[in-house]
């Protein structure tokens, strides 16, 4: 299908098709390499890119889209069609997408009733946000949800746990304010953070 609409099997008459088929398999910005590797022509290698500029435009509008249903479901409070629909996004790659993940983790243990499947929430949200920060650090959300979620783990941890990682919650509320300044939440919560500390 992808052969087809970009029109790279009728120009690369003598690429094997194992190799075109393979490099179709996966994702398109992949396919110029394929192409240079089994010798094609300039001509090809051109197009090859041209199918790879449509693919990346396509692909960020579909998240895009899949961004604001998936904000969309949050603010409807579908918490499990939200988790549904991010698993199904390859989560693993995208910042965007792991921190969302966390936070419909979050939101769906906060209704779950059984305090061991509550915490297996928690934690799963808790390792999509570490990852969103791993992929990218500079995202003001991914601090955020790892703040809320690091302190929502400490509902089952002992108490020094639950101490020595109540700063680094506030370093990561800080990082969340000072990479979205605009975000009220992440300024209530660390004000909030501060209240406690000193209470």
């Amino acid at each position: 299908m992808f052969r087809a609409a970009c029109g790279l099997r009728s120009a690369v008459p003598r690429l094997a098709a194992s190799t075109f088929a393979a490099a179709a398999v996966r994702r398109p910005p992949l396919l110029a390499a394929a192409l240079a590797a089994a010798g094609a022509t300039a001509a090809t290698a051109a197009t090859a890119a041209a199918c790879e500029e449509r693919w990346a435009r396509r692909t960020a509008s579909d998240t895009a889209l899949d961004f604001a249903k998936a904000d969309a479901l949050f603010d409807a409070a579908d918490y499990a069609s939200l988790a549904s629909l991010l698993r199904a996004m390859r989560p693993q790659d995208d910042a965007q997408v792991m921190w969302r993940l966390g936070r419909a983790l979050k939101k769906l243990g906060d209704a779950e009733k059984d305090k061991k499947a509550r915490e297996a929430l928690v934690r799963e949200g808790l390792a999509c946000a570490e990852r969103a920060l791993k992929l990218d650090a500079s995202c003001g959300a991914a601090h955020k949800w790892y703040a809320i979620l690091l302190s929502e783990s400490g509902s089952f941890t002992d108490t020094s746990s639950k101490i020595k990682n109540s700063f680094v919650v506030k370093e990561h509320f800080e990082q969340a304010v000072s990479l979205s300044p605009d975000d009220a939440t992440s300024r209530h919560l660390l004000g909030l953070w501060c209240f406690e500390a000193c209470s």
